[in-house]
């Protein structure tokens, strides 16, 4: 069974691999949360290049290494290159390490919801399952978390309909 985790990424060590459009999608999510951010990019477009100085995220100009993943918390995937993704996420896995591939939750191992009100905070959801905030009137005021389990077939499914809620960047 598995189950959501907040996590608050101020000053956590995070990969990211890639340098285009998909990773500065990814960078300004981090940055924002205040992630000390390492990028590895074979090519690092110019658009995310000026975004990466301008908020001194350290970026290796080269091929992922197995290396890189060692000592992060977490590494998000965004090369583009299905091959090359599918091979990054794989090594960080089997190493330990939590991975998050732009666009493939079947190769991830969570998927991010931001916490509404916290720049630095987020919702680590496993891919295997769904978890929704259920509107509902505890003794707070506040809803409850509902965890659905899901088959192969539902999570391509659940995954679109939860970029769909989340705002846009």
């Amino acid at each position: 069974m598995t189950f959501p985790v907040s996590m608050d990424l101020r000053n956590r060590s995070i990969l990211l691999v890639g340098g285009g459009a998909p990773a500065l999608a990814k960078l300004r999510f981090l940055v924002r949360a205040r992630a000390l951010v390492t990028m590895v990019a074979e090519y690092v477009d110019a658009e995310t290049a000026a975004f990466a100085a301008q908020h001194r995220v350290e970026i290796a100009q080269r091929r992922f290494i197995p290396a890189d993943g060692i000592g992060q918390d977490l590494a998000f995937i965004a090369t583009g290159d299905r091959a090359a993704d599918l091979m990054a996420a794989r090594i960080i896995h089997s190493n330990g390490g939590q991975v998050n591939v732009v666009d493939q939750p079947e190769v991830s191992t969570f998927i991010l919801a931001e916490l509404p009100g916290n720049d630095s905070s987020v919702m680590i959801l496993p891919t295997e399952s769904v978890v929704a905030l259920e509107q509902g009137d505890d003794d707070a005021g506040r809803g409850r978390f509902v965890h659905w389990e899901l088959t192969p077939a539902t999570r391509k499914v659940a995954r679109r309909l939860f970029n769909a809620l989340l705002p846009s960047h």
